[in-house]
């Protein structure tokens, strides 16, 4: 084996492993300048999109702030779209009446105060009563008696104590008001109506009797009162007209101590 004088040259393959010779910590990669401008890496043969989700490829997003941009993109459109539907129904409910609003036993939900006054004056078929009597039914027909209804501004001021902005309360359970309507008739055409009622006619009158005792075969026996039917007909106008007044459909003589 030749020896190597120590005043040889160093050839430039000695200088070459001495500058890429590991430190004496044994860190190689400390020694290695990073390329950013490395380029991705290269499918290999066999290697599909799978394959890459352990390795880092510049410029791709990782998987967590994808799902966080989907996340908020839902949460926005959710949003504007909640903000859409106020909107409408604030613009919508500024002139109409909400969904469960009603007055005197009538719905007025998705009416306009004009079309609202029409539920009370124009309907006048609605407003007929029927008289509840011990053995029978009787009507009295509201355009018989040629009724008008005024509703005045109570329709208008129910409307205007209604928040528009809050329109949302207002669309479930029932919300009734009620209000005094103004009525007009016909006193004679009432009189003649209520004339020819079965009820006043003398073969359907049963008088009242008062309690009373009387002899039997062995002993005095108590005989009941009997309250009969006949119907006080000077109480019985002032009732019809609280109820046209009231929207009220149903009389019934004996709730309202008629006999």
């Amino acid at each position: 084996m030749s020896e190597i004088n120590e005043n040889t040259p160093m050839t430039d393959s000695t200088t070459e492993r001495e500058a890429i010779s590991p430190p004496e910590d044994g860190n190689v990669s400390a020694s290695v300048p990073e390329d950013k401008n490395r380029p991705a890496p290269a499918l290999e043969d066999g290697m599909g999109a799978a394959d890459l989700k352990g390795i880092d490829i510049p410029g791709e997003n990782p998987p967590s702030q994808k799902k966080k941009k989907k996340i908020i993109i839902a949460l926005m459109s959710i949003l504007l779209l909640l903000a859409a539907v106020y909107g409408g129904g604030c613009y919508y409910y500024s002139s109409h009446f909400p969904h469960a609003v009603s007055a005197n036993g009538k719905n007025l939900g998705e009416l306009t105060v004009a079309d609202a006054e029409k539920v009370f004056t124009d309907d006048l078929a609605s407003h007929s009563i029927t008289i509840v009597e011990k053995e029978r039914e009787e009507l009295i027909d509201a355009t018989a008696i040629d009724t008008v209804i005024d509703v005045g501004n109570q329709v208008q001021d129910l409307f205007d104590s209604l928040n528009p902005y809050l329109w949302f309360t207002n669309m479930t359970g029932e919300k009734d008001t009620t209000l005094t309507l103004n009525v007009t008739y016909d006193q004679e055409k009432l009189n003649q109506v209520i004339d020819s009622m079965e009820c006043f006619k003398e073969e359907n009158i049963v008088a009242p009797k008062s309690c009373s005792i009387q002899a039997g075969e062995k002993e005095f026996e108590i005989v009941p009162e009997e309250l009969g039917n006949t119907v006080l007909k000077d109480d019985l106008i002032p009732a019809i007209e609280n109820c046209l007044s009231s929207c009220q459909t149903t009389l019934n003589l004996e709730e309202a101590n008629l006999y």
